[in-house]
């Protein structure tokens, strides 16, 4: 009779244990994979960017050290309340990259009464703001021309914007930004 060396476990001998993974766990990685392999084709074919956001101008939207997904495909046109990235219109800073908020469009009216913006006649609202104000302007009132955006930073105090820049032109604008990716505490789609 042959004698085997190795111990077998008395209780089930010689049956595999298999783990099994229910179905709603299986259901959530084909998910993520399929999310995961989407973003991938996106940044492959060139639609898509990461962006990390430097600076308080954005804030409560975008805090620095964001790291969000800007859509370069610009498919649908601009709205009132969209987050874009565009150069540093001034010519003496290279490379630098703004993030603003679409306030005006072409042909809207814009106007500055007692520190705050009105878009063609209604006051504007911000997410999470209940009295947006701009404390360095003075009463004014403009169009903005074909092509041309008004675009402010949420954090008025601190934001480099059209109060300083002027409209910026439409071609100028890289992409939306539209979702938030980093931190954890903070993914989700970008307001």
């Amino acid at each position: 009779m042959p004698t085997d060396n190795h111990q077998h476990d008395p209780v089930s001998p010689g049956r595999v244990h298999r783990r099994f993974i229910s179905g709603p766990r299986k259901l959530l990685g084909l998910l993520v994979l399929v999310v995961a392999g989407y973003v991938f084709s996106l940044f492959m074919l060139g639609k898509v960017m990461t962006f990390q956001i430097e600076g308080a101008s954005m804030a409560p939207a975008l805090l620095e050290g964001d790291h969000v997904f800007v859509d370069l495909t610009l498919d649908e046109p601009l709205a009132h309340g969209d987050i874009v990235i565009f150069p540093d219109p001034r010519e003496f800073i290279e490379d630098d990259i703004l993030v603003k908020r679409v306030i005006g469009l072409p042909g809207d009216r814009i106007e500055v009464r007692h520190h705050r913006i009105l878009v063609n006649g209604v006051p504007e609202r911000l997410p999470g703001q209940s009295d947006p104000r701009v404390m360095d302007l003075d009463d004014d009132e403009f169009t903005l021309g074909e092509g041309q955006l008004y675009l402010l930073g949420d954090n008025r105090p601190v934001s480099l914007d059209s109060t300083e820049l002027q409209a910026i032109r439409i071609e100028s604008v890289i992409g939306r930004v539209t979702f938030c990716y980093w931190p954890m505490a903070r993914f989700g789609h970008v307001n």
